[in-house]
């Protein structure tokens, strides 16, 4: 994450507040007949405020707001503003650098190739309804995001070439979508039916994401059908993830190459191979106090899986893990919320006051949390977690020291080793053998706060090719140590 000096701080604060201060909103269609006119009209801090009604045609779909960090924002909310693509395009195409001051609030994209596209973008994304969109092909007007990630085996570059992303598609994104539906997006034969996330540092706050799909299969890549997180780290929070199908990995979430972290989410009825969670190639993802019920014949499938206080149909190992019925209120009715003696049901879900001790429910209600202010597992025990009560978990986007995802992995011929540090000073970084060996140090001096990489080819200190098999990449730096498996093929 980069970081800048007083000064530098200071003029970026004093221009913000610049920006603020003389910031306009614009309407539509009072002042522009289109969405997008009113947007390029829009400068930094500007908003632009749409009334109620439904959209379509030219200007009011692929929606670019052209590297501006500007506030598209309806007037009455995502279920009186519509923007309706008609299977032309997509709703919005965001690839100008926008950062997270950039925000879309409140409104429903339906019927698009594809609902929201984020490419070199990082936009927030409040309170929208990502419905009924679809990608199949790389129609003409989608060319410009870039080729999908390669297929395992042969690469097709037909028409039928595989898609990505039917309701939200990411690409060196920090993007962060908050309270979202993102329901009933499909993608043909490729990945991500609900949200695909490539190369990113992903958030998902409070979304709801249920009955994505994926059509067709046999690619390797038609996983995730309601999330997949290819080469991304991602946060996801507070979510219901369910009724989502795949017809290969990850019915409900795919990590692929990644790190995914679960807080306080429910994931059911899903279906696919890992039909809840599915984390392969060296992917690491973490769970604390979810709930996984329900999701066809396999919960979890994968070796970097950590599940702490959460309840898992089959069960895991795990502390604080349960293996008992939630008791869902109405699921056939996509209600999951837990029952309770005191909202008028026959008993209590186990769930109640289950969930990661440091956790508390920061809302005690007979649609939020239950019981006393001890967290409950699943979407609606809420709180944020402290840091003694990370459970071992790596932070994500947040600064700090990272140590990144090694591409490729295994080596073939030479890996890439991202990682960054928040603070100038000394940083180490070595690699290690099975045994814990020192075999090669890569990184002994101080560096400046920022993004770095080193590569290594797989050979030791003395340049000898080493054996094939696991080795471990240790980062130490600001006084922490960060670890990642590396594994060398010949």
């Amino acid at each position: 994450m980069r970081k800048h000096s007083a000064r530098a701080g200071a003029a970026t604060i004093g221009i913000a507040a610049f920006a603020t201060a003389f910031a306009t909103t614009f309407h539509v269609p009072a002042h522009y007949a289109t969405i997008q006119e009113g947007i390029d009209a829009a400068a930094r801090g500007d908003t632009v405020l749409v009334e109620a009604g439904i959209y379509r045609g030219a200007g009011n779909r692929d929606l670019d707001f052209g590297g501006v960090d500007l506030v598209l924002r309806s007037e009455l909310g995502a279920g009186a503003t519509v923007i309706d693509c008609e299977e032309l395009g997509r709703g919005f195409m965001l690839r100008g650098g926008e950062t997270r001051e950039a925000r879309i609030e409140g409104f429903t994209v339906r019927k698009g190739n594809g609902g929201i596209a984020c490419v070199d973008a990082s936009p927030t994304i409040v309170g929208c309804y990502i419905t009924s969109n679809s990608t199949g092909a790389w129609p003409p007007n989608q060319r410009g995001l870039g080729d999908p990630p390669p297929i395992e085996g042969s690469h097709s570059t037909s028409i039928t070439t595989p898609a990505y992303g039917g309701g939200v598609y990411g690409k060196r994104s920090d993007a962060s979508l908050i309270d979202c539906v993102i329901a009933r997006n499909q993608a043909w034969d490729g990945g991500g039916g609900g949200v695909y996330f490539f190369d990113s540092v992903l958030e998902l706050r409070g979304c709801d994401i249920h009955a994505n799909k994926i059509v067709g299969g046999g690619t390797g890549w038609a996983g995730g059908g309601g999330v997949l997180l290819f080469r991304t780290e991602a946060l996801i929070r507070n979510c219901i993830i369910t009724r989502n199908s795949a017809e290969e990995y990850g019915g409900g979430i795919l990590v692929s190459d990644g790190l995914a972290r679960l807080e306080n989410c429910t994931l059911s009825g899903n279906t696919g191979r890992g039909d809840g969670l599915h984390a392969r190639w060296d992917s690491e993802a973490y769970l604390v106090g979810c709930v996984l019920w329900g999701n066809g014949d396999t919960e979890i499938e994968g070796d970097g899986v950590t599940v702490t206080y959460s309840n898992v149909d089959g069960g895991w190992p795990g502390e604080g893990n349960l293996n008992i019925d939630p008791l869902f209120r109405d699921p056939v009715s996509a209600d999951y919320r837990l029952q309770a003696l005191e909202c008028g049901f026959a008993a209590d879900s186990p769930c109640i006051d289950a969930g990661d001790p440091p956790r508390e429910d920061s809302i005690l209600d007979c649609a939020h949390g239950l019981g006393t202010r001890l967290s409950d597992m699943g979407a609606y025990g809420a709180g944020e977690l402290t840091l003694e009560g990370s459970g071992g978990m790596p932070p994500i986007g947040t600064g700090g020291v990272r140590l990144h995802q090694v591409r490729p992995n295994p080596i073939n011929p030479v890996a890439a080793i991202p990682f960054e540090i928040s603070a100038h000073g000394p940083v180490h970084l070595a690699i290690y053998d099975a045994r814990a060996a020192l075999v090669r140090v890569l990184v002994d001096e101080s560096l400046r706060p920022g993004h770095h990489s080193v590569t290594w080819d797989g050979t030791n200190s003395r340049g000898v090719t080493l054996p094939s098999g696991p080795y471990l990449v240790r980062l130490v730096a600001e006084s922490s140590v960060h670890e990642r498996r590396i594994v060398v093929l010949k």
